[in-house]
């Protein structure tokens, strides 16, 4: 019986805590910057940036960023953040954890959108491996037409109804090689 008393003593105090902000937890200022990758510099869609935090108690704090690329978050209390960049037409968040947040005001600077592995075929069609574009085609996503499958598939290839932020753009026939 006693060790049940001591229990619920116990398990009121953690409930009564729970929540609350414990006396040493200091009020941190999280500023920072996005830097937009050059391909994407003069994509409209990035007037839509939405900046998102949440701590582990999964307390949400959110900003539109509406064509400022600079963002700050006041009166954060805790150490252990997770901040995440969303945009309309991008499919995958761009997600930070920040853990601890040691300083009183804590500047970042992020990189947006998360480079891909195929970033290079938007300044050059050579293949990557042969280093010539000669044999390289276009890689067409999205419903095929009946029409187009039909025509020679010697000019594109069909990537798939799949679309993603992340894919290759050309097929070099020599290689056998998606970039």
């Amino acid at each position: 019986m006693k060790k049940l008393i001591i229990f619920l003593v116990l398990t009121n105090i953690c409930i009564g805590l729970n929540g609350q902000n414990l006396p040493d937890e200091k009020i941190k200022v999280l500023q920072g910057k996005i830097v937009i990758r050059d391909i994407y510099i003069n994509d409209t869609n990035m007037a839509k940036l939405k900046v998102v935090i949440s701590d582990h108690r999964n307390k949400k704090y959110s900003l539109d960023l509406k064509n400022k690329l600079t963002f700050r978050f006041d009166s954060l209390i805790g150490s252990s953040w997770t901040l995440s960049i969303t945009c309309d037409w991008y499919h995958k968040n761009t997600m930070m954890f920040l853990s601890p947040l040691t300083k009183d005001t804590t500047d970042i600077e992020i990189f947006f959108p998360v480079p891909c592995k195929y970033d290079s075929s938007f300044v050059s069609k050579k293949c990557p491996k042969c280093k010539k574009d000669d044999k390289a085609i276009p890689i067409v996503y999205g419903y095929a037409d009946p029409e187009s499958i039909k025509k020679d598939l010697t000019t594109f290839k069909i990537g798939g109804c799949i679309v993603s932020e992340c894919q290759p753009r050309y097929y070099c026939k020599r290689d056998k090689l998606d970039y």
